[in-house]
């Protein structure tokens, strides 16, 4: 769902009416704290998906995926599943699955061959 709250309060777009900067917020007015980072790593996003390294329950969820394939693939690598995770339309974009389940086109993905539906609620 897009908005614009500019639209919304009927104001011209990119002017914003009042700045809060972060500096004040967080070290002069004290209602922020500060943020700090934590890199992580990902095991599947730096290593791709190998089916014989898996536990037993995440092998049967991997061939339950791919029932329906004639395929099951052995491996999905890290390029191919960062691809199908990190992509313009699961980042920017937000499909609706409704009650009924029914999908529409911008929530359906393709990764090692098989279709995936990502929405969001």
């Amino acid at each position: 769902m897009d908005r614009n709250t500019y639209d919304f309060f009927d104001m011209e777009n990119g002017v914003p009416t009042y700045a809060y900067d972060y500096e004040t917020a967080v070290y002069k007015d004290k209602v922020l704290v500060p943020y700090y980072n934590y890199e992580v790593q990902i095991k599947f996003a730096e290593e791709g998906i190998t089916y014989d390294y898996l536990s037993d329950e995440d092998k049967q969820r991997y061939e339950d995926d791919f029932t329906e394939d004639d395929y099951i693939p052995e491996s999905i690598s890290s390029k191919e599943l960062n691809k199908f995770v990190f992509n313009e339309i699961t980042v920017d974009r937000y499909s609706i699955a409704g009650s009924d389940g029914a999908r529409d086109s911008h929530c359906r993905r393709r990764c090692a061959g098989k279709e995936y539906y990502i929405c969001t609620e």
